[in-house]
């Protein structure tokens, strides 16, 4: 019993590391991730993107997952992609200054709505996470101070070629 014990709080131990930011993170097939950004919309699907540097690249994880429903079948069929796509030193210092920006967010927002999409910013900082989200960031923009929010999201969209893609729509 106490081996078991024993064994429950080395798991709960590490865990905590894991989730307080002591271990290192791995995201996809990069490490070190910079932040990650989630935009769910109302009726076209979700995507996430990662910012990730390791000594060997500087890579963009692009996760998109779709949900569609088959009128064959009868049933909702849920389709997932993950791209790493590879980022020049300019591209990426580029996306880290946007970044930058949209840390500058107004914690105090408080807009909601029944459509639309919800974005959420999860920053890694030295063994600090912090994660804030939105309700349609594109909505009065300037006034709920989601300015640099708002152009990151759209820049990473330009970036992942998601504007050709009609499953998804940027809001």
């Amino acid at each position: 019993m106490k081996i078991f014990a024993l064994f429950i709080g080395f798991i709960a131990f590490t865990s905590s590391f894991a989730t307080h930011g002591f271990a290192m993170r791995v995201v996809g097939s990069c490490h070190d991730n910079v932040f990650s950004l989630e935009i769910s919309t109302s009726f076209h699907g979700q995507v996430t993107f990662s910012l990730c540097e390791s000594q060997e690249s500087k890579t963009l994880r692009v996760k998109t997952l779709n949900i569609v429903y088959d009128e064959n079948n009868k049933k909702s069929v849920m389709t997932e992609v993950t791209e790493i796509k590879d980022l020049t030193g300019d591209s990426f210092d580029k996306i880290v200054a946007m970044y930058e920006e949209a840390l500058a967010f107004n914690t105090m927002d408080n807009a909601n709505g029944l459509d639309g999409s919800t974005w959420c910013i999860k920053t890694y900082r030295g063994m600090n996470d912090l994660k804030a989200c939105f309700w349609t960031p594109g909505s009065n923009t300037e006034s709920r101070g989601l300015s640099g929010l708002y152009n990151l999201g759209e820049h990473l969209w330009d970036v992942a070629n998601l504007k050709n893609n009609k499953q998804f729509q940027f809001y």
